[in-house]
Order: C-alpha cells, then structure tokens, then sequence
C-alpha cells in the first residue's frame, strides 16, 4: 500500500472529524480505486477505538437502480438508511468513480427523485447538521484526466496536498520568516477550524476536541477591535514567554512546566524569583491556572453553561494582563493601546453586567475580543468606535472549517 494513504487516512480520522473512542463512523466508498483508503480508514477507527461502518458503493450498479427507481422504493431506501445514519458520530465519504459521465442518460426526473426522497432525509437533514463529516474525491484515472495530467503526476499533487500539516506548516513560517518561537495552540486552532479543546501532552500528536460553542443561539455576539498597535518588531517579546517559563521549569530540575505542578513551583518561589526574575515566576502561574482554566471552560460548555463559560474568559484575560503580562511591550511604558480598550471595554460590560473581555491572540498588539448579548452590541460598537475609530471595529462570527486549499 501507498505510504501517503496510511497518512491521508491518519489525517482524515484524527485531523478531519477527530474521531474520539466508541465513535461511530460511516465510511461511504465508492469506485474500485478507493478499497485501499477504505481499508485503511477502517483500520485507523479501529485504533481510534471507534466503530467502522463501511458501506461500498459500485457506480455501474447504481446507475441501473437509478434508471427505474421509483417513489416507494426510495422512500424504504431512505428510511433504512436514515435509521443507521441517525446513529452514527462521523462520515466520510471517498468518491473514486472512474467515469464521471456514468448518470448521463439517468432520466433527470429520476435523478431529482433520489435527490428530493434520499438525499435530502439522509444527508441533509441527519448527516450535514449533526455528525462530523468529511467528503472527498479520490486520485484516480478519471480525475487526473480531467485535469490534464498522468495518473501518477496528479496523483504527487493530490497527496502533497492532502498530506500536508497547515499548523505545522504555520509554526514553521512564525519560527524562520518572522523569528516568532511560537507553539502550535492558534495555527492548530486555526487549522482545524469552529471551537475546539487541544491538549498538548504529546506535543507530536496533540489530541484536537471539537467542542459546541453555542454564543449565538444564546443571544451574544462577538466584536474584536483593532487597537491600532501592531505586531511589527515584537519577535523578543514573543520569544521571552515561552523562554522564561523554560527558566522557571529549569529551576524545579525539570525540562518544561507541564513535568511539574503548580504546588512544586510555589514552594520554591523564592528560588525562581531569585534565580529567573518576578516575571518568571508571574508567567509560571498563569502557565498552571491557564490550564485549570481551559479544562473548566470545557466542561462549562459541555454542561451549557454560558455564563460560567463567560466569566473563565474574563479570568483568563485578567491573568494575560496581570501575570502573562502580554498587554503592552515593557520597552514603550506610554503606548498601551491594549490596555486602554481592555479598561474602556470593562467599564461598558460592567454597566450592562453581562459579558466578556480579553486579549485576542500573541497579544502586545493586535485586537482584543468582547463577548456581550446581542442586543447591546451596536450601541457599544457606537461606544468603542469613538476610541478605535468605526473602522477598527468587527462583529464576527466563528466559522466551522479549518485550513482548507485553494486550486
């Protein structure tokens, strides 16, 4: 088997719809080109510790039910199929036809039919709103001819493509063109798109989590406002977090925070102080409680609780700015563009008592983020807009897809 496909594979179940233990996951392959992905697909879910179900599809035999279908028989078909899909986590769909052309004289009466009675209850309705899912085509003779290649050429660009790691590929831009020690937290969140739970512990294989981030179902709406400080010349900054939290580690015999505790820290607090600096230590804090933060938001929002949710992001953004202190650069004491909005922005969301605000980002520049109701959200864009200028300020909404590329 191809090497690229155990790694397409990999990607498609950890990467694309994070299939977690006891998932169920519909595997719909279709052409004989695709056994080999499928395969390896099943053998990925099976190591996922989730539940393959593979369905195969032959385009030849399908095209001669579709040609005398009729209501009845599709509206059976559907139910069946809308009872297991209903039961399912994740799809994914691979699509390796080796004529494109196959449904070209199926009456387009009979084609909109199977549309409306199966497609529509079964992938519509269940698949598309509720299970996590992926749909793909697959390099083969037919698709490689349509784009005027070899088989063999397309399918180089196919697999260079689908190969690839987007964080990866970010964190290493950050690290050599803008000399940037980032990790991999925004490019990873970045990549894999919508609201998700990312644990480090094994940095080569970080576990993603897609959570459920209801803000507008639950009336809020997210504003950024552009501070008017940018991030030019701010590689020292960046660098020194990650380097005097590794100093404050080194202080406790170990290689980085996460092999120690917040309580091992405290009790040689002196030493960092002394031995790494105050700010050392601050950042080692926020390092520990950043942590027990991110774990408590994630069961806030798989229990619901908005506000609780909320009220983490206000905790959170106030250790940025106390213990993190990556609210201003220390070098220019009268430029604190940040700082300014993140105060003006508190005073509004005190006044209504609802809402949240914090740095967005690396911080020392950049935007910061307010969560606040719906309805108060044009009279503080008006607000904010007198500080920030009307055209630094942007509602937004989270979108669910991740990297994705382009021709």
């Amino acid at each position: 088997m191809d090497e690229r496909i155990k790694v397409f594979a990999h990607n498609l179940i950890h990467k694309s719809i994070q299939v977690k233990p006891g998932d169920k996951v519909y595997i719909d392959y279709t052409g004989e080109s695709t056994e080999d992905l499928a395969r390896q697909l099943i053998k990925e879910t099976y190591a996922a510790g989730a539940m393959p179900f593979p369905h195969y599809t032959n385009p030849r035999v399908q095209r001669e039910m579709l040609l005398h279908c009729n209501e009845e028989q599709l509206r059976l078909m559907a139910q069946v199929s809308a009872l297991e899909m209903s039961q399912m986590d994740c799809y994914l769909a691979v699509r390796g036809s080796d004529n494109i052309s196959e449904n070209s004289d199926v009456p387009a009466e009979n084609l909109a039919l199977y549309e409306r009675l199966y497609s529509t209850p079964v992938h519509h309705e269940i698949r598309v709103p509720k299970l996590r899912w992926c749909v793909m085509r697959y390099p083969n003779n037919s698709m490689a001819q349509l784009n005027n290649q070899s088989l063999e050429a397309f399918e180089d660009f196919y697999f260079d493509v689908c190969c690839l790691d987007y964080a990866k590929i970010g964190q290493y831009a950050e690290h050599h063109y803008w000399k940037k020690q980032s990790g991999l937290m925004d490019q990873l969140a970045c990549a894999v798109g919508g609201a998700v739970f990312l644990d480090f512990s094994d940095k080569e294989n970080p576990v993603v989590e897609k959570l459920t981030l209801p803000l507008e179902q639950e009336g809020y709406q997210i504003i950024l406002v552009n501070t008017g400080k940018g991030h030019g010349n701010l590689s020292r900054e960046y660098s020194e977090i990650p380097s005097e939290m590794k100093k404050a580690a080194s202080c406790l015999g170990k290689r980085q925070l996460s092999d120690t505790s917040l309580e091992s820290l405290l009790q040689e607090a002196s030493a960092v102080r002394q031995t790494c600096g105050d700010r050392s230590l601050l950042r080692a804090i926020h390092f520990f409680e950043e942590n027990r933060r991110v774990d408590d938001a994630r069961e806030a929002l798989g229990q619901g609780n908005i506000p609780g949710f909320l009220s983490l992001v206000c905790q959170s953004g106030n250790s940025s700015w106390k213990y993190l202190q990556n609210c201003c650069v220390p070098s220019e004491p009268a430029e604190q563009s940040v700082s300014v909005m993140l105060a003006l922005t508190e005073l509004f969301l005190a006044k209504i008592g609802k809402g949240a605000c914090r740095i967005h980002g690396g911080g020392f520049g950049g935007v910061i983020m307010c969560i606040l109701p719906r309805v108060a959200a044009d009279v503080y864009r008006e607000y904010i807009s007198a500080y920030a200028g009307c055209d630094n300020v942007f509602p937004i909404t989270i979108r669910s897809q991740g990297a994705i590329h382009l021709g």
